[in-house]
């Protein structure tokens, strides 16, 4: 799912430059073998993408990507591989911060949120508020629901095998030592009906608003947020198997 905000543009924009570096890769490979050089189209010329440049952002479209290799996954909170992750959240995958571009690259920003977050209690506390008439690309409004759900689905360890877990670590809830002698959160995710009391004490949300509460102080957390494995998602989304899904 797709999340469109005021950032569409920018991310958008992001997203076809990467898929041109990724076309320009591929076609350097094989250069020994001229049938596999044919099978690469050729890239835009330079009046094309100062024309594309120019144009603004539209709506609507269809952005092809050319990678090497196969993609894991496109579940925000299963990504793990770097290159896969950066394009899903310049595309799809929004959070509620995000990196700039350009002279900003190194700088985090709103996104779905209005701005990079407001700390509180030492930087142990952290709110982000969305913007207001963000939705799903079906029209639905992303709530401050959603962004919990996307959260949640992190602690699952059914499906949660291969994403990043920050979460797990950061957010302030009773944690268990397991006979491997590893320290992991007592909540088990969405299902967990026993324990949901944690999770909503460590994430909550008032109107547009929600609020962390962290173990200890972070205050590089609005950078953390960026992270796919924070993005929202519907809990209308998710099936009854064991196996998460995850349609874009």
């Amino acid at each position: 799912m797709r999340a469109v905000g005021r950032g569409l543009r920018r991310s958008l924009a992001a997203g076809v430059g990467a898929a041109l570096l990724a076309t320009g890769a591929a076609a350097c490979t094989g250069l020994g073998d001229t049938s596999a050089q044919s099978a690469v189209p050729p890239g835009p010329s330079a009046e094309q993408v100062s024309g594309a440049a120019g144009a603004g952002g539209q709506p609507g479209g269809t952005l092809q990507v050319l990678v090497a290799g196969t993609i894991a996954t496109w579940d925000p909170q299963l990504m793990y591989v770097g290159p896969e992750a950066f394009f899903a959240q310049r595309t799809f995958a929004r959070g509620l911060t995000a990196y700039g571009t350009g002279a900003h690259q190194r700088e985090v920003q709103g996104d779905l949120a209005t701005d990079a977050g407001t700390p509180s209690d030492g930087a142990r506390s952290w709110s982000f508020t969305l913007r207001e008439g963000l939705q799903w690309q079906d029209g639905s409004p992303i709530t401050c629901d959603d962004v919990r759900h996307g959260v949640a689905r992190t602690f699952d360890r059914r499906t949660h095998v291969g994403g990043t877990n920050y979460a797990s670590y950061l957010l302030d809830m009773p944690t268990r030592v397991t006979a491997e002698g590893l320290e992991k959160p007592v909540y088990a995710g969405p299902s967990d009906t026993a324990h949901q009391g944690d999770f909503d004490r460590a994430v909550s949300c008032k109107g547009r608003t929600v609020t962390f509460k962290l173990r200890d102080a972070e205050p590089d957390f609005p950078h953390i947020v960026a992270l796919p494995e924070f993005a929202p998602r519907k809990a209308a989304a998710d099936t009854k198997t064991d196996k998460a899904s995850y349609a874009v």
